[in-house]
């Protein structure tokens, strides 16, 4: 219940702070929480007890430290009344509604491959397929990263309004995708070196999943940027079928896929489930929403990270460190040529930027 508590409170701070551009400081305070919290639980681990407790404790205080260093409003504007009229109070209780849906209907999407491999395959194939998870999903603290900023920055633009706000909308989503892709391509292209590098012989197999669990990663990431705009339209309700729908199928091609292709038919089922949110997230938005997306730009920078990928999947070396540092330049070469292909206007103005600075 505390976590749950604090969990709330964390993420109202944190929107708060990015209100009030609050970035540095929020970085601080997750590394200073971040910190504080693995050494709590490895000192109460080695000190105290050694069983659920000490993680229990290190999440609770992770939850409860930033909403304590980044402050709270005044009690005396928490008892104001909002000043939202009646059809702005009706369309925020719609979008906790749809919220209450999706949350776990993520959940439970995200979590089926792992229960239909504990009841369908041995625990070897789950504590195989957990590894390539676990490295597969990395690039998913990074897609929460700049999605968490996007609705923020997105809310004040909406308060702003202007001429060419959908074009400034249309270039903050070519940009947010292009760095989705980059690290979907980074996470895919050096996850198997990493976990045979990191690994004992016996997990390497789970190398085969994380391109697929990268790609899953990846959708996800862009349903967010649409996810956003359907929230400042108050039309979340069209993300919980979306969530709903794709539930079902992969809950359908889990009992399919899982029985014959083990844990490749789990990380495909995720793939394509998140893929089919992404989807249909996105054809709403695209209802309520006229941006000038430049899809011929999005289909060259979708394909280049698809071959970039499938090239770079497989070691270069036999020796995974080595391995790496031959893939690293191939890697920033596609990131320049991503941001360059799928985000045209803001990297341009990047580099006039940087241009200037020098």
């Amino acid at each position: 219940m505390a976590g749950v508590f604090f969990s709330a409170l964390m993420t109202m701070s944190q929107t708060r702070a990015r209100l009030q551009y609050r970035y540095l400081n929020l970085t601080w305070v997750q590394l200073v929480t971040a910190c504080f919290a693995a050494v709590t639980s490895i000192g109460m681990a080695v000190y105290w007890r050694q069983d659920a407790w000490p993680l229990l404790a290190a999440m609770v205080l992770g939850y409860a430290l930033p909403v304590l260093l980044l402050g709270t409003p005044p009690l005396v504007k928490l008892r104001a009344p909002s000043g939202l009229a009646a059809r702005q109070r009706r369309s925020v209780f719609t979008t906790g509604l749809a919220g209450i849906i999706t949350a776990p209907a993520y959940w439970a999407l995200s979590s089926s491959d792992r229960w239909f491999l504990a009841a369908y395959q041995d625990s070897a194939t789950v504590g195989i397929y957990s590894i390539g998870f676990t490295v597969g999903t990395v690039g998913a603290v990074v897609s929460s990263a700049i999605t968490a900023a996007w609705l923020p920055e997105l809310s004040r633009d909406e308060s702003m309004q202007g001429s060419n706000l959908a074009a400034r909308k249309s270039d903050m989503t070519h940009l947010l995708v292009a760095a989705l892709l980059i690290v979907a391509v980074a996470v895919a292209a050096s996850g198997g070196d990493v976990i045979r590098a990191l690994a004992d012989a016996r997990f390497h197999a789970a190398a085969a999943v994380v391109p697929w669990l990268a790609a899953g990663v990846f959708f996800y990431g862009v349903m967010h940027v649409g996810n956003a705009m359907l929230v400042m339209r108050g039309k979340l309700h069209w993300a919980a079928w979306a969530w709903l729908i794709a539930l079902l199928v992969s809950l359908g091609l889990n009992s399919w896929l899982v029985p014959r292709d083990g844990a490749s038919g789990a990380a495909l089922t995720q793939a394509i489930s998140f893929f089919l949110v992404m989807v249909l997230v996105w054809k709403a938005v695209l209802r309520y929403e006229p941006l000038p997306l430049l899809w011929g730009r999005l289909l060259v920078g979708l394909v280049l990270a698809v071959l970039t990928a499938v090239a770079m999947q497989f070691p270069w070396q036999v020796d995974p460190w080595f391995s790496l540092v031959l893939k690293l330049p191939v890697g920033l070469v596609f990131a320049a040529l991503c941001l360059v292909i799928v985000a045209p206007r803001t990297s341009a103005i990047g580099w006039n930027t940087l241009k200037g600075i020098v």
